[in-house]
């Protein structure tokens, strides 16, 4: 009875560390919100020395408008240029109005 009982734990553990291991999140494809969003953060007008990100936080009005509520970032240029590129831009992809949305961001020097 012991030993079914390891040999059930043994199996579970088995089980899950594959089911981890198949979750490849580099397989994922952008969404149409992340893909439109970084299209509008192209060609900085500032140079970029290291890799920076950010995690925007927005909603839409029902005009379909970003409005900005919050850059998380520590780099002040990098908040304000994300904040004058986004706010008031009209999406393409529809959006639900009112919703709070997430998209997080790393910018890659080339």
């Amino acid at each position: 009875m012991n030993s079914i009982k390891t040999l059930l734990i043994v199996l579970a553990i088995a089980l899950s560390n594959v089911l981890v291991a198949s979750n490849d999140p580099s397989t994922k494809t952008p969404s149409p919100i992340s893909k439109e969003i970084s299209q509008l953060l192209v060609k900085p007008g500032f140079t970029i020395e290291n890799e920076l990100s950010a995690k925007i936080t927005f909603v839409t009005n029902s005009d379909n408008e970003i409005i900005v509520l919050k850059v998380d970032t520590d780099n002040e240029t990098l908040d304000n240029f994300i904040k004058s590129r986004l706010n008031y831009h009209v999406m393409s992809t529809k959006l639900t109005s009112k919703v709070t949305y997430q998209v997080p961001l790393k910018f890659i020097i080339k």
